[in-house]
């Protein structure tokens, strides 16, 4: 069957960029439909400037000098023509330099698909010279009528990417600070090496792919489009979208992304990833932080960054505390392997002093630095910490003189509440345990073996053996008597204060050494073992027994709240504070975080305080509104133990590994 021809006139939107625009010519309405006929398709070509912004192109620019139209039906052959859209082309117009393209083809009944390529060379004996650049690319498809009048019918012309335009080969991020988004720089031109203009209508003819791999870790890095987080592969379509990377702040050194960038008939580009990696083998080292205790202390630094051979600078606070904190020396080496190491002086400063480690791409990381400095009483964060004289700390009280007392390893410390250490008393037994002051005077305590101890404030020491192995807790119960638990042996016995045995209880194997009187005249002892706590009534050889709910795993510390009478104990396999109210019930409370609470204390506030022995800190549970806080110890992996309300109104602790006695201010 033969098919019928009519004239059409085509306005196809392809828009100069001549004064910055970034749209479309108006389209023209085309011309009236007749039998046997052609189809006339308008291009309009800006006039060169040298303006970049003017440059820019939507997406015809001044280099456009042929084109070629294919109109095809269906599966048929397309009919294709070249033609010479030059400035001395007779299909043109010009006004100046810009210059108005008129081409013609055939346009048959029926749905027409109209493709049209740009080029920046002009048809040689009717064909485009295989040398030529193609610049963009657009199709259309329309229905044409025998009873059409007119039509305007608008494409919008692709962009062919020759190049991306990378100039960012590597992207440096600081490690521990948290989630970052970095924007990676590429800006894609064609092969007339004329940027292609951002807009929605502006596609790219060959779409970008782009994809991240990780090394040496997992779901630290995706890519972003506009700024969303997109996953590890992504098509970029159109100019106006910006590609990126997010980074968690995790991973560890070695870690990095690579990312690859694909279009077709374009050279691949890589960029990498590189996180700037701070690390130390030192004890005085913390991410991201520096806890010096004297002089002469050294923590080396390693710095590393992957897939580079970036070189750093490491700047130090300028004020002269924290010159007189620490030094800094020169940076070695480079790359993923470069170091710098820090050296403790002999200032003390709580704060406000920073280690800056920066690249040559100026990504940088801060390493606050402190220095309590050995013998010294600095707070840092509202907490002192002061040298014990012997070794690992353990329990710790308010004396009857207002001093505070600690047992340590073979003997007893005696400090001022300003941190002076002001005698120590030696013991002979190498154990150390619990100690709390008595009614009259005195304070008690048991050394870890078969001892139970009394100290007069003036030195005065006397002890008593016992055929139990080995006290670990003790305190004044209501009857005025003392109340030591063996741990070992389920043994709870009671001493007079001339410490003459008045009486001993069998318990549950193995219970805590947490033991404490209650504002009801009973004493009230965890069992670490069974997850229970007994009430003994003094002269009742047979305890009430509170079985804790599941939630509190593990029992050890416990404390009795004066004001409600309420006993409140730390579950250290939970990591939470259980309250025991005096009818039985219970709630329990979870901390939020791993402290493994040891000993528990009521400060003046009224909330109970506990040490944090696994992670360093001293927490707070306010019983008015059950949250929790918490106070970081200055000194890494102190392992506090026990505490007590000081005469002062700080909280004293005991730090088990690193040897020294804290206080705080609530």
């Amino acid at each position: 069957m033969l098919k019928r021809w009519v004239l059409v006139a085509l306005c196809l939107l392809l828009a100069a960029c001549g004064g910055g625009g970034s749209g479309s010519i108006p389209s023209v309405p085309g011309a009236v439909h007749t039998a046997g006929g052609s189809a006339s398709i308008r291009i309009s070509i800006p006039s060169a400037s040298g303006s970049p912004s003017q440059r820019r192109r939507a997406y015809v620019g001044s280099d456009v000098e042929g084109a070629t139209v294919a109109v095809s039906q269906g599966a048929g052959t397309p009919l294709t023509t070249a033609f010479d859209l030059s400035s001395g082309s007779t299909l043109c117009t010009s006004s100046g330099s810009a210059r108005s393209c008129t081409m013609t083809v055939t346009a048959p009944y029926g749905a027409d698909t109209f493709a049209v390529t740009t080029y920046d060379s002009a048809p040689s004996g009717g064909v485009i010279p295989a040398s030529a650049h193609v610049l963009g690319t657009a199709t259309l498809t329309s229905t044409i009528s025998a009873n059409s009048t007119t039509a305007a019918l608008q494409i919008f012309v692709q962009g062919v990417i020759a190049n991306f335009g990378a100039s960012t080969p590597l992207i440096t991020l600081a490690s521990g600070s948290g989630t970052q988004t970095q924007t990676m720089m590429f800006d894609p031109t064609d092969f007339a090496n004329q940027p292609i203009t951002a807009g929605a209508n502006d596609t790219y003819a060959n779409p970008i792919e782009v994809t991240l791999v990780e090394t040496g870790g997992s779901g630290l890095t995706q890519l972003t489009v506009n700024g969303t987080p997109a996953g590890t592969n992504v098509t970029l379509t159109q100019s106006n979208q910006t590609l990126g990377v997010t980074y968690t702040g995790g991973g560890s050194a070695g870690y990095y992304a690579t990312v690859t960038m694909s279009a077709t008939g374009v050279a691949p580009a890589t960029f990498n990833v590189a996180p700037m990696y701070i690390g130390a083998s030192s004890p005085l080292y913390t991410p991201y932080s520096i806890a010096f205790s004297g002089s002469g202390q050294s923590v080396p630094l390693t710095i590393s960054e992957a897939k580079g051979s970036n070189t750093y600078t490491a700047t130090q606070s300028t004020a002269s505390a924290c010159i007189d904190a620490a030094s800094v020396s020169a940076v070695s080496g480079s790359g993923a392997n470069a170091s710098v190491t820090v050296t403790g002086g002999s200032g003390a400063v709580s704060g406000g002093c920073n280690l800056v480690v920066t690249d040559a791409l100026n990504t940088t990381l801060t390493i606050g630095i402190t220095n309590t400095t050995s013998g010294g009483s600095v707070t840092v964060g509202g907490v002192s910490e002061y040298p014990a004289a012997h070794a690992q700390p353990f329990g710790v009280t308010s004396g009857p003189d207002g001093d505070v007392w600690v047992m340590e390893t073979s003997a007893v410390e005696k400090l001022t509440t300003a941190g002076t250490a002001a005698a120590t008393y030696s013991t002979g037994t190498d154990a150390i345990g619990a100690i709390v002051p008595g009614s009259d005077g005195y304070l008690y305590f048991v050394d870890g073996t078969n001892h139970v101890w009394k100290l007069s404030t003036s030195g005065t020491l006397s002890s008593t053996t016992t055929g139990t192995d080995a006290f670990n807790g003790i305190t004044q119960g209501p009857d005025g008597n003392l109340w030591a638990v063996d741990t070992y042996d389920g043994i709870v016995e009671v001493f007079s204060t001339q410490l003459l045995s008045l009486a001993s209880y069998s318990v549950a194997a193995q219970p805590g050494s947490g033991i404490a009187s209650g504002s009801d005249g009973r004493v009230y002892l965890a069992d670490s073992a069974n997850s229970t706590v007994y009430a003994f009534t003094p002269g009742n050889a047979t305890p009430d027994t509170y079985t804790l709910n599941a939630a509190c795993q593990d029992p050890s510390a416990i404390v009795s709240d004066p004001v409600d009478g309420n006993l409140y104990v730390g579950c250290i396999g939970s990591n939470s504070i259980l309250q025991l109210r005096v009818d039985g019930t219970q709630t329990n409370y979870p901390i939020g975080q791993g402290d493994s609470p040891r000993g528990l204390a009521v400060g003046p506030d009224g909330s109970i305080w506990f040490a944090g022995f696994s992670t360093s800190s001293i927490g707070r549970f306010n019983i008015s509104n059950q949250t929790f806080t918490h106070v970081a110890i200055p000194t890494a992996n102190a392992e506090p133990e026990s505490l007590a309300l000081g005469a002062d109104g700080r909280i004293w602790f005991t730090e088990y590994a690193a040897e020294q006695i804290g206080a705080l201010v609530p």
